[in-house]
C-alpha cells in the first residue's frame, strides 16, 4: 500500500489523495510490544521513510466502541451526529479503542492519529 501511494506521488509531486483503510492502517506509529516477532512499521512509517517531506494527515474513526476501552467514545459517543476531533496533547492519557487489540506498548493518541471521528 505505502509502495502505490509513493509510486503516485514520484509520479506527479502534486498529487492529492485521499485514502481510505481501516482503523490500524491509519496510525502513524506501531510501538509493538517487545515479544511481537514480526514489527513491521506502519504504512504511514513506511511512506515518511520513502518520502520524508510528504504531508500525511491521519484520521480514525470511532464507531461503536466499547466505552471502557475508549475514552473518545465515552465522552463524544453520545452526542447526536458525528464530532469531529483535532487530536493534540490534551487528549494525553486519554485510551484509544482501537489500540486495546493490537500488541503495541501504550502511546498517546495524538501520537497515533491526527484527527478522530466519533459516531
Amino acid at each position: 500500500m505505502a509502495r502505490s501511494i509513493v509510486k503516485a506521488f514520484r509520479k506527479n509531486p502534486k498529487e492529492k489523495m485521499l485514502v481510505v483503510v481501516g482503523n490500524l492502517h491509519v496510525l502513524k506509529v506501531l510501538n509493538w510490544q517487545d515479544n511481537v516477532p514480526n514489527q513491521h512499521k506502519s504504512t504511514y512509517g513506511y511512506i515518511k521513510d520513502m518520502m520524508p517531506k510528504i504531508r500525511i494527515f491521519s484520521i480514525s474513526q470511532l464507531i461503536d466502541e466499547n466505552p471502557k476501552e475508549c475514552d473518545f467514545t465515552a465522552v463524544f459517543g453520545p452526542v447526536d451526529g458525528s464530532v469531529v476531533i483535532d487530536c493534540d496533547r490534551r487528549f494525553d492519557g486519554w485510551k484509544f479503542g482501537p489500540t486495546s487489540i493490537v500488541a503495541i506498548k501504550p502511546t498517546e493518541t495524538c501520537d497515533l492519529v491526527d484527527g478522530i471521528i466519533v459516531y
